[in-house]
């Protein structure tokens, strides 16, 4: 059965490695709806603290389309751990990055 579907119906289980390798490499499917649901089913299947697949999250805070950014940044609170001061770091400059961009366009 494909991954999406069996995180669409919550058969994943948490903490498989493969699993998450899955996930990931759906993120750079084209599709808006694969990236969608592969990033919605992260914090299903993620051990909170889980660096790569952060990684991976914060890569998604720049993409194209705002929906996905925001879903991005939902997963990624539910995986880091709380405080976890990279994280907040990253979020913060990329925050300030846009905000800076939008200055400059105006």
């Amino acid at each position: 059965m494909n991954i999406l579907v069996q995180a669409r119906r919550g058969l994943l289980q948490r903490g498989d490695p493969e699993t998450v390798r899955s996930l990931i490499s759906c993120l750079r499917n084209p599709d808006l709806q694969i990236r969608q649901v592969a990033l919605d089913s992260f914090p299903k299947v993620c051990p909170r603290g889980d660096r790569d697949t952060m990684f991976q999250l914060v890569g998604m805070l720049q993409d194209d389309h705002e929906w996905i950014r925001g879903s991005a940044l939902m997963a990624l609170s539910s995986i880091a751990v709380p405080g976890d001061e990279a994280v907040i770091n990253f979020v913060i400059a990329l925050l300030n990055e846009a905000h800076n961009d939008q200055v400059r366009a105006k």
